[in-house]
């Protein structure tokens, strides 16, 4: 299972950041098809970082606090930027966005290899 979910995080995650930056630099426009595929990739990382979490709670229950609130975050960070019409406030929003987007990346790494180790040293019953 961990690694089905890391699977997930890193092909969303990296679909995601992929049409955020294009967005971000202007090559694709942030509506219709681009900005769904966008969506639905960051969601898959987000809920598969959210269930990385539940898994490795008892394993590394700071690390997975840490990215439930981030996998949380991160969406709802995108949501909200979408509604801002100031400039100087949509900036950083964006820029909030893509650090969040990349420690979904991060934590979803390090919970993984923290619930493979567990299990490496668990003991026999």
């Amino acid at each position: 299972m961990t690694t089905v979910l890391i699977m997930l995080v890193r092909l969303g995650g990296l679909i995601a950041l992929g049409l955020g930056a294009a967005f971000f630099a202007k090559y694709l426009p942030v509506e219709g098809v681009p900005l769904l595929a966008h969506k639905v990739a960051g969601g898959i990382a987000a809920l598969s970082l959210l269930l990385l979490a539940i898994q490795g709670f008892s394993r590394a229950t700071v690390i997975a606090i840490l990215a439930a609130i981030v996998a949380s975050a991160t969406p709802a960070i995108g949501i909200y930027q979408q509604g801002i019409a100031e400039a100087e406030m949509a900036k950083l929003a964006h820029i909030v966005h893509i650090l969040t987007g990349v420690a979904v990346l991060g934590l979803a790494e390090i919970l993984a290899k923290r619930i493979k180790a567990a299990r490496v040293f668990a003991p026999a019953h």
